[in-house]
């Protein structure tokens, strides 16, 4: 995504015939944002707001100071006060910067809005013809990925639902053999008991085996001559 900021100079402002502080503290706010000192640039802006409030050129660059410093919120704030601008040119980057800031929450339907705005104000800018692209893109692939956890997730959903009923049918066989067991023990005797008496009855009808007899061998005596 082309994320190109741009701060207003002090030449966008000498005709409006503001006062000469509030210049002031516009061109030092600008001098320090170009040396990436946010820090200064802001103090600065605030000056020039409080002395002429909500003026669109002091929005716009309080946005882009917001916006460098990750407070995409407060960015938009002041970038929506700036596009209330007559100027069609303010307008037109006023929704860009909004249109960025709205990309960067990661409301992609909304950027693509601000960046068509921008489009509407100036046909010729290739940046926010870009961006929409850009933006349509990178809403596609959340869709998808959405759709693909969605499926993922009906998929586990499913799976533990097997598991549960697998585990439920065990618990259930379980306690019909231990039901059975019971009933058989409550008639008397156990399947396995009755098996055992059975076999043992078995054995007692069969013909025993006639052991070996051993028969002594008698020596005769030895005679005594």
């Amino acid at each position: 995504m082309k994320t190109i900021l741009s701060f207003l100079i002090i030449s966008l402002i000498a005709s409006n015939g503001l006062y000469s502080s509030v210049r002031v503290n516009l061109g030092k706010g600008n001098s320090a944002y170009k040396k990436e000192k946010y820090e200064i640039a802001l103090e600065k802006y605030k000056l020039a707001e409080s002395e002429k409030p909500d003026l669109p050129e002091t929005m716009f660059n309080l946005g882009n100071v917001y916006y460098k410093t990750g407070n995409y919120e407060d960015a938009i704030k002041n970038y929506e006060k700036a596009a209330y601008s007559k100027d069609i040119f303010l307008q037109s980057k006023a929704y860009y910067n909004i249109g960025n800031a709205l990309f960067r929450l990661g409301k992609f339907p909304e950027a693509i809005q601000l960046y068509k705005k921008a489009l509407e104000l100036n046909p010729d800018d290739k940046d926010a013809k870009f961006n929409i692209e850009f933006a349509q893109k990178k809403l596609k692939e959340n869709i998808d990925k959405k759709i693909k956890q969605e499926s993922q997730g009906q998929q586990e959903s499913a799976k533990k639902e097997q598991e549960k009923e697998k585990k439920d049918d065990g618990k259930s066989n379980e306690k019909t053999q231990q039901e059975k067991g019971k009933e058989e023990k409550k008639d008397g005797m156990s399947k396995e008991d009755a098996q055992r008496l059975l076999e043992s009855v078995g054995d007692e009808k069969k013909p025993k085996e006639k052991a070996d007899v051993k028969i002594p061998l008698f020596k005769m005596p030895e005679k005594d001559w």
